[in-house]
């Protein structure tokens, strides 16, 4: 039994009379386990609504009316599609520069993540490439440099290699960092006894 470019839920099986029938083959039969999902006279069948980048173990079996033969037992892996359903990171502020972010692997990772990209939105709304993890077993990342009581956004992509799939953005604030910037007041003398003194907020 041998299948033709296995898709990520379907396979699809062909086989070949056996090499001495010794009579008239009644039917096949293909089993997954101790259960046949298949029955019949035909030399092909399409295994449907399977798990993408599964194993999944089946032998045939041939039938006359003098009794029944298995074939091997095969080992057939359904191919990797693109992953799907990554949940957005969580976030954990850690000052008024830091933020954590933490995230899960996707839902249906359909093969192996080879790597997740952080993105994040900025205060001003432009969006930038944060971190690149390539050790995919390591799903923590502590963003740095951020702007006092500010608000950033972040989302995770998680590849394999077919495809990526993007969470939501997630917002998280920075808390407020001591003040930046005083310029000098302006003294300004009105009266003999009193003088005027100006500032403005920090810069």
């Amino acid at each position: 039994m041998y299948t033709a470019d296995p898709s990520g839920t379907s396979l699809d099986l062909f086989w070949n009379e056996p090499l001495k029938p010794n009579g008239v083959i009644d039917e096949y039969l293909i089993y997954l386990g101790v259960n046949p999902i298949f029955r019949g006279v035909s030399n092909s069948f399409t295994y449907r609504l399977l798990t993408p980048f599964t194993d999944y173990e089946l032998y045939l079996q041939a039938c006359t009316s003098a009794g029944c033969t298995n074939g091997e037992l095969q080992v057939i892996t359904t191919a990797e599609i693109t992953p799907d359903n990554q949940n957005e990171p969580l976030l954990e502020t850690l000052g008024s520069s830091s933020i954590r972010i933490t995230w899960q692997p996707p839902l249906n990772p359909n093969g192996n993540i080879i790597r997740y990209i952080i993105y994040r939105i900025n205060p001003d709304s432009t969006q930038s490439q944060v971190h690149t993890v390539l050790n995919t077993t390591l799903r923590t990342f502590i963003d740095t440099g951020l702007l006092p009581f500010s608000t950033y956004q972040y989302a995770i992509t998680a590849e394999n290699s077919v495809g990526l799939i993007q969470s939501d953005f997630a917002s998280q604030q920075t808390d407020e960092g001591v003040p930046e910037g005083i310029s000098p007041p302006t003294v300004q003398a009105t009266l003999p006894t009193e003088m005027q003194i100006q500032w403005l907020p920090p810069a």
